[in-house]
């Protein structure tokens, strides 16, 4: 993952808990598998976000990702 992304993540994640005090749910989601998306989830050591996984190609084109 790009350190862009990584920052992002990692900014969402310490974030999570203020969205939750407002009612909203915050998920990251990543077109990666279950084991590469669990690694860079423990690599950055997040606390709060879940993260999706095996999103399809063609979903995230439809996404505009």
């Amino acid at each position: 993952h790009c350190p862009i992304c990584v920052s992002y993540l990692a900014e969402l994640d310490r974030m999570t808990p203020d969205f939750a005090v407002s009612g909203v749910t915050t998920l990251g989601v990543s077109m990666d598998g279950r084991e590469k998306a669990q690694a860079m989830a423990d690599k950055i050591e997040l606390q709060n976000l879940r993260i999706a996984y095996d999103l399809p190609v063609e979903a995230a084109h439809n996404l505009g990702l």
